[in-house]
């Protein structure tokens, strides 16, 4: 039975309840509509971006044939990069909530009154988009932002910022010298270094580089030259030194400069820059004006000294003129003995002159491309009136080379003259400047006095069955060998056998196929020099040809630095003998076992 007790806590449970559901429980919000920031566009269409910080900080870029450039509050290259990269995060920028016009009393409130930064963005074919930003979302990540044209204000992600630069020196392009493809067309290059004064000039003619500055005109180190302009082209501003501090140009010392850096095509300039001293406790940082954009920035200093150096540096230190080896028709060295390389319409030298003899091709090549590499060590005098001092007038020595053509026009002359002071180096000129080198005796010592030295290294050919009887000499011990009627050789007193036959047979056949490794000397008085009269080691080769017996001598003497068995051999073309390094692995692996011919009877 249920008592008015009972009764009375029931109804009062129920008051409680009641309470409780419509004070207590709020029911869930309807999802909030956020709208969309701004229509949509492609980064590729924004044709200037303007950021605005708190109302008074402004600067403008704008993008022209596929550059960005700032305009405001200086004009000034801009890197792409950064620019992209803001445009692509605001074209894909979604907001995260959104609180309706009705929810929003005061501006102030969101600090948009006074927007800390405002973002504006033109476009090619329509209106301007803008996007101005508040401050940060209590206890999180966001910021307030509005859009024109909608009096609600937006919650965006704190990220979206990360793309702001504090400053437009940020996103200033860092590199030194702006030109892009106008890299290429610089022909001229002015360095003034204190009262020193330097100019590159590579004429539209003929595209090679001269010093034309100071005179007389010098031949340019075109490698040289041109790896310094590369390196320009990658030398990048450590700093920037703030707009408003780049007018004092005398505590930079820029006023006057104490270094001038110029670069035009033509009587165009391309660009200007101005050096002055160091940063205090910075040596290797220099203070520059850009005098394209007229502000000072901080260089490291490594990039200039090169352009500091003094002319001979740029100089192209060659003696000889750039030439082909084709074009060639002649070599005409004037030294121990004068004498002349020619080449034929097959490409095949030979000495002409001072008597024809075949020349090796090898070796021929080797003094082109000698020549071709050869260079003054240093600058003795730019201009000489008295080539007499130098030993010059009467040259020790003359390399001459002529082109192919009516008269065979010089393309190059290299002149050696005397010792420079007891040292390791001679004097040289070109025939065609009035200016005094010193070179490497080293250098000249690569190159041929003799005309023998030039001849084919192969001095005859012949088989080893044309070889009918061979004398073999050593001390005062001879053996001779012959062929009997069957063709089988022998040697008085012993039998041959079948190894040995075989081993003379192929030594035979290098002896007519060797060629010399260097020649060394000629003359028969060179013999105790080379110690061939001391060894007394000899070879003798009668060889049977047309129904006639010719005979090949080679007569050995001690070995060279390389191990190569000095040898002398007869002349085939008449000739007076020549001494020469001898195949160190034919005469160890063949020749050798010949000798030992003698000890067997």
């Amino acid at each position: 039975m249920i008592t008015k007790q009972t009764i009375w806590l029931l109804g009062a449970v129920g008051v409680v309840l009641g309470y409780i559901w419509a004070f207590e429980h709020q029911p869930e919000p309807e999802p909030s509509e956020v709208p969309m920031l701004w229509a949509a566009f492609k980064p590729a269409d924004i044709r200037a971006v303007q950021i605005t910080y708190l109302g008074t900080n402004t600067f403008r870029l704008e993008q022209t044939s596929g550059q960005w450039r700032f305009t405001d509050p200086s004009p000034y290259p801009a890197q792409a990069a950064p620019v992209m990269a803001l445009l692509e995060d605001c074209a894909e920028l979604r907001a995260t909530d959104y609180l309706k016009p009705g929810e929003v009393s005061h501006l102030s409130d969101f600090e948009l009154a006074k927007p800390r930064v405002i973002l504006r963005l033109e476009r090619d074919g329509g209106e301007p988009l803008e996007l101005r930003v508040g401050s940060e979302v209590l206890l999180s990540k966001s910021y307030y932002a509005q859009a024109p044209g909608n009096d609600g204000v937006f919650v965006l992600p704190e990220q979206f910022l990360r793309h702001f630069p504090p400053g437009n020196h940020v996103w200033r392009d860092r590199k030194v010298f702006h030109l892009g493809q106008r890299e290429a067309a610089v022909d001229t290059v002015t360095i003034r270094n204190g009262p020193l004064r330097m100019t590159l000039n590579r004429p539209a003619t003929n595209q090679v580089w001269s010093i034309t500055q100071p005179k007389p005109v010098k031949r340019g180190n075109r490698e040289y030259i041109e790896l310094v302009l590369a390196r320009l082209w990658h030398w990048e501003v450590q700093h920037f030194v703030p707009d408003q501090h780049a007018t004092q140009l005398e505590a930079f010392g820029l006023r006057p400069p104490t270094a001038e850096l110029e670069l035009r095509q033509g009587t165009n300039r391309l660009a200007w820059v101005q050096f002055g001293h160091s940063p205090t406790n910075q040596p290797g940082l220099l203070y520059a004006r850009l005098m394209n954009q007229s502000n000072v920035v901080i260089v490291a200093r490594a990039e200039l000294e090169p352009l500091r150096a003094k002319d001979w540096a740029f100089c192209d230190r060659h003696l000889a003129s750039r030439f082909v080896p084709s074009n060639l028709a002649h070599i005409e060295v004037t030294a121990n003995e004068s004498f002349t390389l020619s080449q034929n319409t097959n490409g095949i030298w030979s000495l002409t002159a001072p008597a024809p003899l075949p020349a090796d091709q090898e070796l021929v090549f080797e003094l082109m491309k000698n020549l071709g590499q050869l260079q003054a060590v240093n600058r003795a005098a730019e201009v000489v009136a008295n080539f007499g001092e130098y030993g010059l007038a009467q040259p020790s020595a003359s390399f001459t080379l002529r082109n192919f053509g009516g008269t065979n026009t010089v393309r190059s002359k290299i002149l050696f003259g005397a010792t420079v002071n007891n040292s390791e180096q001679l004097y040289a000129r070109r025939h065609d400047e009035d200016t005094a080198y010193t070179v490497a005796r080293a250098d000249r010592q690569r190159l041929p006095s003799w005309s023998y030295q030039m001849r084919d290294r192969r001095l005859w050919q012949f088989a080893g069955k044309d070889v009918a009887k061979f004398t073999v000499t050593l001390g005062d011990k001879v053996a001779t060998l012959e062929r009997n009627n069957v063709g089988q050789w022998t040697q008085p007193g012993r039998q041959l056998s079948a190894k040995e036959t075989g081993e003379i047979n192929v030594t035979l056949n290098q002896l007519g196929q060797f060629q010399a490794r260097d020649w060394t000397a000629r003359g028969d008085d060179k013999r105790g020099v080379y110690g061939i009269l001391e060894e007394k080691k000899s070879l003798t080769l009668q060889l049977r040809r047309d129904g006639k017996t010719i005979e090949r001598k080679l007569e050995f003497g001690r070995r060279s630095t390389r191990r190569n068995p000095y040898a002398m051999a007869t002349d085939p073309l008449k000739q007076e003998p020549v001494v020469f390094e001898f195949p160190v692995e034919i005469y160890e692996d063949s020749v050798f076992d010949l000798f030992k011919l003698t000890q067997t009877r």
